[in-house]
């Protein structure tokens, strides 16, 4: 009884619900207790990390905030601040952890077996400071000719291309990424920096082959903190929606609707609920997680 209360308590009964609607697969990730396990056990040695570079994140803080109001341009002012954070001599004063990055997590959120990822092309778009790359070709042992991640920030694709990657910098729609040429797109954690999301969700859509899948990690309900001031108000956003919920459906159907826009179907697999654990110039912090898994 105290274990419905808490879920219907913590919203994720709208996102069973929203699964539902949407014919999809609902999954709490918190709730696999050996995933779970692996997650506890990952996040110990990932808060080491942060302890150690615990003295840096004051003057991170200071540096990417300066960074990030040099601009009146929010692309502009977002790209620098990640580029305090990633660039420099002793790499990058960012991390993070989800349950993507562990071979049972990969399989739940994804629904890809590991011996068939191994062949597949995959890009990640907003790869920022590269763990999702680096655990493909190390722990599912994809061949880095098979990978490729993007960024707005010049700093992360020097990160990409200096771990072995092909490495592109700007907004998806500007690159030179031919049409459906990866059978998986990732988009990375970063929608509520996006000054453009219908142009990046159908810049995914476009680079992803048929019979291939999106795969997004999300903060909903979006806020778009990461944009200047001035831009909050008047820039366009898929992402309109009071609650998780509202959200993830408002991105679901912008997919769906472009996707027939191009004569391509569009379909939501599954929806995932975790954690991820992030060290930046913010310091560490826990966030909730969202993955929406689409097949294309």
């Amino acid at each position: 009884m105290f274990e419905f209360i808490e879920f219907f308590l913590s919203g994720d009964y709208k996102i069973r619900t929203l699964a539902n609607k949407l014919g999809a697969e609902f999954i709490s990730l918190k709730s696999i207790p050996s995933l779970v396990a692996t997650m506890q056990s990952q996040y110990r040695l990932f808060r080491q990390e942060a302890n150690m570079r615990a003295p840096f994140f004051y003057e991170m803080n200071a540096r990417a905030k300066i960074a990030y109001e040099s601009t009146n341009d929010s692309d502009t002012a977002i790209a620098n601040m990640y580029d305090a954070e990633y660039g420099g001599e002793v790499g990058p004063h960012y991390a993070y952890l989800n349950s993507l990055l562990n071979v049972e997590g990969f399989e739940i959120i994804t629904g890809i077996e590991v011996d068939s990822a191994k062949n597949l092309k995959m890009i990640d778009i907003g790869a920022g400071s590269n763990e999702l790359l680096r655990f493909m070709r190390d722990e599912l042992l994809v061949s880095s000719e098979n990978l490729a991640g993007t960024d707005i920030s010049p700093a992360s694709r020097d990160v990409i291309a200096r771990d072995g990657f092909l490495a592109y910098a700007g907004r998806t729609e500007t690159l030179p990424i031919p049409e459906e040429s990866y059978d998986v797109a990732f988009l990375s954690y970063f929608v509520d920096y996006d000054t453009d999301q219908h142009a990046t969700f159908s810049s995914a859509l476009s680079m992803t082959r048929n019979g291939g899948k999106i795969v997004i990690e999300g903060l909903f309900p979006c806020s778009s903190f990461g944009l200047l001031p001035k831009d909050r108000e008047t820039l366009k956003f898929v992402t309109k929606g009071e609650s998780a919920a509202e959200d993830i459906e408002l991105v679901a159907l912008d997919f769906i609707k472009t996707g027939q826009t191009h004569g391509r179907d569009v379909e939501v697999e599954r929806i995932s609920i975790g954690e991820r654990y992030v060290y930046s110039h913010f310091g560490l912090n826990t966030l909730p997680s969202y993955f929406l898994t689409l097949s294309v």
